[in-house]
């Protein structure tokens, strides 16, 4: 059914938006390690 569907591409949508800021998130620390 369409809703399934649309639920899916949400969850992926939501799962790459979440790796994009864990990924954010770990580059950031990692240069205040290495600046500081």
């Amino acid at each position: 059914s369409p809703l399934i569907k649309t639920t899916g591409n949400l969850q992926q949508g939501m799962l790459k938006t979440y790796l994009t800021m864990l990924l954010f998130t770990i580059t950031l620390v990692m240069l205040t390690l290495i600046l500081l």
